[in-house]
């Protein structure tokens, strides 16, 4: 379906309510916040729809910038991915325990293991040292271990965004992903 009308981030927010990705006072939040700096009645241009999706709690942006020198700024920055994917759930989800750990083993030369629990249950993802980079692959291979559970309608999908840009997963049903790829003007990594 080819994108048709202007796409405000009001009605943005307002269409996400209306497919149950988005709470109503979450988007009433966003808007207000984002007040001081945007024209909600704006134009949405398609470049930031991606991004406005993170804003309104629908989906998780993973930095593909400089993060810093393995230290906190690191650990932090997976942390921030882990407990955003949760949030997308709604509630469903609970990250806690985080943890990010140099492997001894031999083999894993330069690996870390990042641990925590989803739900009481523990989960671990092995994270290829890039230094001040997150692991995007790592990422992109293990981000449905947050889904909620039990949940075989919605898992996380990567859009599509600029050149530089962070990467953005949604979480969504196959129907709400027809509306965000077709309605909302939004495409899937290829």
């Amino acid at each position: 379906m080819a994108l048709t009308q202007v796409v405000t981030y009001r009605g943005f927010a307002a269409r996400l309510v209306e497919l149950g990705m988005v709470t109503a006072g979450r988007a009433a939040e966003e808007l207000a916040a984002a007040a001081d700096w945007r024209d909600p009645d704006a134009e949405l241009p398609i470049d930031e729809r991606p991004a406005a999706l993170v804003e309104l709690g629908a989906a998780v942006g993973v930095h593909t910038e400089d993060v810093g020198l393995d230290g906190p700024d690191l650990v932090d920055a997976y942390a921030d991915i882990l407990t955003a994917a949760a949030a997308c759930s709604g509630g469903t989800v609970v990250v806690e325990d985080i943890a990010f750990t140099e492997q001894e083993d031999e083999d894993a030369s330069g690996d870390w293991l990042l641990t925590f629990t989803r739900n009481g249950q523990p989960m671990s993802w092995t994270i290829d040292d890039h230094d001040e980079y997150l692991d995007t692959l790592s990422i992109f291979e293990s981000i449905n271990d947050l889904r909620p559970p039990g949940d075989v309608q919605r898992r996380f999908h990567r859009l599509s965004t600029s050149p530089g840009a962070d990467q953005v997963y949604v979480l969504a049903s196959d129907a709400q992903l027809a509306v965000i790829t077709g309605e909302l003007g939004l495409s899937l990594l290829a």
